[in-house]
């Protein structure tokens, strides 16, 4: 199997990886437009199936149950999220769509999802799927393909999720796809941190997953107070160093303040490369001293630094 290094794996050769820990719910019926802009941080008005967007769904607090991409138009879109916390996602939504003409289905089993990372990842995805996808999108990366058949969508001019009848062989395990994920700094939502930040807080901002002019939806009483009058304390942060056991989301991050440690974070994901640096994303207060030491609670000989995103 191909190898990645932290920050690398970009500018070499198209590596295919398998994404199956990534799944889709599809909403589908003559309110699906209506409901879903009622329910999540981004303008669903504004897609047209050509382009996805980055979102989040809150509850009323503004807390976020899940962060995901969407794509599609009029009365079918596809939501594409983490299948560990899919379960949780698509009860919310049957949940408050009780009273709409709208259906959520989980549709990740009808094609398991891939993705192709490499610096020709666009003349890969255009060979196989015979999608036209702009030569140069001039870092636009929203361009999407959606439609019951195939699903192709460009995360980065270098990474491209796609779901499509047509499977390659020998792909790389997932854990190529979560460094994919760790280097765009696209936060997921698991079942640890369900419930703990507003879309603020884990680079949803950063990622334009919120549109804070498109009107009522749960939670945004909250998310706009937080970000007209600046309140919020707290961001994401990229750190390296070692680990003999890999971070899991919910996992304390502390800092060394002269001998003693103390908290200064939640690990929000991880991931191991193949040279055994582990890179975390972790939400930390906005004023952290990044010039400390840190470690994870519980393992002593850890050791991480800050390490600026490679994006």
């Amino acid at each position: 199997m191909a190898t990645v290094n932290m920050g690398q794996q970009h500018r070499a050769p198209a590596l295919y990886i398998d994404a199956s820990d990534y799944g889709v719910i599809l909403a589908h019926g003559p309110d699906a437009q209506k409901f879903l802009q009622g329910q999540i941080s981004c303008d669903v008005t504004a897609l047209d199936g050509s382009f996805w967007r980055a979102g989040g769904h809150a509850d009323a607090k503004g807390k976020l149950w899940n962060t995901f991409r969407i794509t599609g138009a009029n009365e079918r879109f596809w939501i594409f999220l983490p299948r560990n916390n899919l379960t949780a996602s698509l009860e919310q939504f049957k949940k408050y769509s009780l009273f709409s003409k709208v259906e959520f289905t989980d549709v990740s089993s009808e094609q398991p999802l891939f993705a192709v990372w490499g610096h020709d990842a666009l003349e890969h995805v255009r060979e196989f799927t015979g999608v036209q996808i702009p030569s140069h999108l001039d870092g636009d990366s929203s361009f999407a393909h959606a439609d019951e058949a195939q699903q192709v969508i460009v995360l980065s001019p270098t990474l491209i999720l796609c779901r499509t009848a047509k499977s390659h062989a020998q792909l790389a395990d997932p854990r190529y796809w979560r460094a994919a994920m760790l280097e765009l700094g696209w936060v997921d939502i698991s079942p640890a941190t369900a419930g703990q930040y507003i879309p603020q807080m884990v680079n949803l901002v950063e990622n334009g997953g919120i549109d804070f002019k498109k009107g009522c939806y749960i939670g945004q009483e909250t998310i706009a107070r937080m970000h007209y009058k600046g309140q919020n304390k707290r961001h994401v942060l990229c750190f390296s160093g070692t680990a003999e056991q890999l971070p899991s989301p919910g996992d304390t991050l502390e800092l060394k303040i002269d001998q003693s440690w103390r908290r200064a974070g939640a690990v929000l994901q991880s991931v191991r490369y193949d040279d055994q640096v582990v890179a975390l994303l972790a939400v930390v207060a906005t004023n952290l001293d990044t010039q400390a030491q840190f470690r994870i609670q519980g393992q002593d000989d850890s050791q991480f630094t800050y390490c600026p995103q490679h994006k």
